[in-house]
């Protein structure tokens, strides 16, 4: 059976699905709105299913279009490798790699690695996305994005290749006094601004705190780095965070910061793969280099 539309409708609906916004998505596609609108509607023609409904502030995805959105996106994207794997077969790399990070390592590393990958592979387009690891777990499952860098927390959920870095959690704030590790019976007693939960870090201190049978003291939530760091600056309140994270802020004199233990709670950074596609050529050097960028902090 003949399929009734060709790869450009997808294209076309994976970027209106992205942006929200038809007039927004034909500028990025550099396409009229009305040829976009009609694209569009040939698609819903063909499927037999309306995908988008408007509202006041552009569209979203209809149950229909929610339903399709992962197997369109997959499709696409495994179009663009067929492309690049056949076109570029010699030392030229080409493509879309979409890696998604996490806010402290973005801060860190997207500069270096855009310049890198913009140096050593011109013809590779990278797109990064940045969020905590509840989302750029979805993103990797539904298959927007190629690669992550995923916080994990218990060493039996990280194998011995996956590990980028291995560091340990630390007690940061203004006001922390003493040096020398500090013990996690007594953090837990401390004014502590922290991400919410089902976040992986909280999660993991909330689990550390039932097993020594205390209750952390959490006075705010903010799961933004750049608010943390605000309100840190400014209250006399702690957060727990990876050495990584805060080690600007410690290096500079802006914040201090104590190693926990009793028990020692470890922060796995690891690089994943979407399972949704076999890596390009490209995302696979993308993955190398961020890898040795981010090992390398």
């Amino acid at each position: 059976m003949p399929i009734p539309f060709e790869l450009r409708s997808l294209q076309a609906f994976v970027k209106v699905a992205e942006v929200g916004n038809i007039s927004h998505a034909a500028i990025a596609l550099g396409l009229t709105q009305s040829t976009l609108s009609r694209t569009i509607a040939a698609l819903e023609r063909a499927v037999g299913a309306s995908l988008f409904r408007r509202t006041g502030r552009g569209v979203q995805l209809s149950e229909a279009g929610e339903a399709i959105l992962g197997l369109a996106r997959n499709v696409v994207v495994s179009c663009e490798q067929i492309l690049a794997e056949a076109g570029h077969r010699g030392s030229v790399l080409a493509g879309v790699v979409t890696i998604a990070l996490p806010p402290s390592v973005m801060r860190d590393v997207a500069a270096e690695l855009y310049h890198e990958v913009r140096e050593r592979h011109p013809g590779v387009t990278l797109r990064m996305l940045e969020a905590f690891s509840p989302q750029l777990e979805h993103w990797l499952a539904d298959g927007r994005a190629d690669l992550a860098m995923l916080s994990r927390y218990r060493e039996s959920d990280v194998t011995a290749g996956e590990v980028v870095v291995e560091s340990q959690l630390v007690v940061a704030g203004v006001n922390v006094t003493g040096s020398g590790p500090m013990k996690f019976r007594d953090v837990a007693r401390l004014p502590l601004l922290l991400p919410a939960a089902p976040n992986a870090l909280r999660m993991a201190l909330e689990h550390a705190a039932r097993r020594m049978r205390v209750r952390l003291n959490v006075v705010a939530e903010a799961d933004s780095l750049e608010a943390q760091r605000a309100i840190l600056l400014r209250d006399a309140c702690f957060t727990v965070v990876s050495r990584e994270t805060v080690r600007r802020e410690v290096e500079s004199g802006e914040l201090r910061a104590r190693a926990i233990v009793q028990p020692r709670l470890p922060r796995y950074l690891v690089l994943a793969a979407t399972t949704q596609r076999p890596l390009g050529r490209a995302a696979r050097e993308v993955a190398a280099i961020a890898r040795r960028l981010v090992a390398r902090r």
